[in-house]
Protein backbone atom coordinates (compact mmCIF):
# COMPACT_ATOMS: atom_id res chain seq x y z
CA UNK A 1 0.00 0.00 0.00
CA UNK A 2 1.36 3.40 -0.97
CA UNK A 3 0.56 6.53 0.99
CA UNK A 4 0.19 9.55 -1.31
CA UNK A 5 2.96 12.13 -1.18
CA UNK A 6 2.03 15.68 -0.16
CA UNK A 7 2.57 18.14 -2.96
CA UNK A 8 1.04 21.00 -1.00
CA UNK A 9 -0.98 22.91 -3.57
CA UNK A 10 -4.46 23.24 -2.09
CA UNK A 11 -6.06 23.81 1.30
CA UNK A 12 -9.33 22.20 0.18
CA UNK A 13 -10.46 19.75 -2.48
CA UNK A 14 -14.19 19.20 -3.08
CA UNK A 15 -15.09 16.63 -5.69
CA UNK A 16 -17.71 14.33 -7.18
CA UNK A 17 -15.63 11.81 -9.15
CA UNK A 18 -17.07 9.18 -11.50
CA UNK A 19 -18.21 6.01 -9.70
CA UNK A 20 -17.89 3.43 -12.50
CA UNK A 21 -15.49 0.54 -11.83
CA UNK A 22 -14.40 2.13 -8.53
CA UNK A 23 -12.90 5.11 -10.36
CA UNK A 24 -14.02 7.26 -7.43
CA UNK A 25 -11.37 5.64 -5.22
CA UNK A 26 -8.66 6.27 -7.81
CA UNK A 27 -9.69 9.92 -8.23
CA UNK A 28 -9.83 10.58 -4.48
CA UNK A 29 -6.45 8.97 -3.84
CA UNK A 30 -4.93 11.03 -6.65
CA UNK A 31 -6.51 14.30 -5.49
CA UNK A 32 -5.35 13.70 -1.91
CA UNK A 33 -1.75 14.11 -3.08
CA UNK A 34 -2.46 17.75 -3.89
CA UNK A 35 -3.51 18.79 -0.38
CA UNK A 36 -1.31 20.98 1.74
CA UNK A 37 -0.59 19.60 5.22
CA UNK A 38 -3.68 20.45 7.25
CA UNK A 39 -5.84 20.52 4.12
CA UNK A 40 -9.16 18.72 3.76
CA UNK A 41 -10.63 16.66 0.92
CA UNK A 42 -14.40 16.13 0.70
CA UNK A 43 -15.84 13.81 -1.95
CA UNK A 44 -19.20 12.41 -2.94
CA UNK A 45 -18.50 8.72 -3.57
CA UNK A 46 -20.33 5.51 -4.32
CA UNK A 47 -21.74 3.89 -1.20
CA UNK A 48 -19.87 0.79 -2.37
CA UNK A 49 -16.77 2.05 -0.57
CA UNK A 50 -18.59 1.36 2.70
CA UNK A 51 -19.35 -2.32 2.14
CA UNK A 52 -17.34 -3.85 -0.71
CA UNK A 53 -14.83 -6.44 0.49
CA UNK A 54 -12.37 -6.32 -2.42
CA UNK A 55 -8.81 -5.29 -1.63
CA UNK A 56 -9.14 -1.81 -3.15
CA UNK A 57 -12.19 -0.95 -1.03
CA UNK A 58 -10.72 -2.38 2.17
CA UNK A 59 -7.47 -0.47 1.67
CA UNK A 60 -9.40 2.72 0.93
CA UNK A 61 -11.41 2.42 4.17
CA UNK A 62 -8.17 1.77 6.04
CA UNK A 63 -6.58 4.86 4.45
CA UNK A 64 -9.55 7.01 5.46
CA UNK A 65 -9.39 5.64 9.01
CA UNK A 66 -5.62 6.13 9.29
CA UNK A 67 -5.99 9.77 8.27
CA UNK A 68 -8.78 10.52 10.74
CA UNK A 69 -11.34 10.65 7.97
CA UNK A 70 -15.02 9.88 7.93
CA UNK A 71 -17.42 8.13 5.57
CA UNK A 72 -21.01 9.24 6.02
CA UNK A 73 -23.87 7.56 4.16
CA UNK A 74 -26.29 9.83 2.33
CA UNK A 75 -30.02 9.03 2.39
CA UNK A 76 -31.27 6.81 -0.45
CA UNK A 77 -32.47 8.92 -3.37
CA UNK A 78 -30.30 11.92 -2.44
CA UNK A 79 -29.62 12.58 -6.13
CA UNK A 80 -33.01 11.56 -7.53
CA UNK A 81 -33.67 15.12 -8.72
CA UNK A 82 -30.47 14.85 -10.77
CA UNK A 83 -31.76 11.72 -12.49
CA UNK A 84 -29.94 9.01 -10.54
CA UNK A 85 -30.90 6.70 -7.71
CA UNK A 86 -27.33 5.57 -7.00
CA UNK A 87 -26.53 5.29 -3.31
CA UNK A 88 -23.75 7.62 -2.25
CA UNK A 89 -21.72 8.77 0.72
CA UNK A 90 -19.62 11.76 1.72
CA UNK A 91 -15.97 11.06 2.45
CA UNK A 92 -13.88 13.58 4.35
CA UNK A 93 -10.12 13.14 4.77
CA UNK A 94 -7.64 15.53 6.37
CA UNK A 95 -4.03 15.80 5.23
Amino acid sequence: KTTPVFHGFFDRVVMNPPFAKQADIDHVMHAYRFLKPGGVLVAIMSAGVTFREDRKSREFRQFVDEHGGTIEALPPGSFKSSGTMVNACVVKIAA
